[in-house]
């Protein structure tokens, strides 16, 4: 949640606590984390199952850049379970170059939603590009992404987006209420 709505929501509830003290925080505990930033990308990437997503995340008063600008927090999950591992990477861009550094060498599944960033998954060896489901719903929006995607004939047939798409496309579509 933005440091701006935490702001309002400590307001409400009588407590003055101030967005750039949050800020100063965040910073503060990256200094300590960054130590062990790798080992934590090391560990997620032995993991047959990672996830990525990014959002944008506007920074103030960031060197080189104006206020307007959007950055992004990029994520990165996955683990065994019960002990996930969750990882962030700030980058002052949305390009699809941010995860490509971050995931490099990884072999297994990713979970991604329809941005374009991440079609180089597709054409990646031992990597199998898997779409998620909470960002396609409804399932119209799913065989959209499928359609996007680019119908090379090894890559097409093998993703699991196609699959997926043979193995949904007989089920009855609910009628809207």
């Amino acid at each position: 949640m933005p440091f701006y709505r935490q702001e309002k929501q400590f307001a409400l509830r009588g407590i003055d606590l101030l967005r750039t003290l949050m800020c100063n925080w965040t910073l503060a505990v990256w200094e300590k984390y960054r130590v062990i930033e790798e080992i934590f990308r090391e560990e997620l990437l032995k993991f047959p199952l990672v996830h990525a997503d990014e959002t944008p995340f506007q920074v103030l008063r960031e060197e080189g850049r104006k206020v307007q600008q959007k950055s992004y927090m990029w994520l990165f999950c996955g683990g065994p379970p019960g002990k996930g591992i969750v990882c962030y990477k700030y980058a002052p861009s949305r390009s699809g170059d941010v995860a490509q550094e971050y995931l490099g060498g990884y072999k297994g599944y990713v979970v991604t939603d329809g941005y374009k960033g991440y079609d180089y998954l597709d054409d990646m060896e031992g990597v199998t590009h898997a779409a998620c489901w909470a960002q396609t719903e409804p399932r119209q929006a799913f065989f959209s992404t499928a359609s996007s995607r680019r119908p090379g004939p090894t890559v097409w047939n093998r993703s699991v987006i196609f699959s997926t798409c043979l193995k949904i496309s007989p089920l009855p579509i609910p009628e809207k209420k």
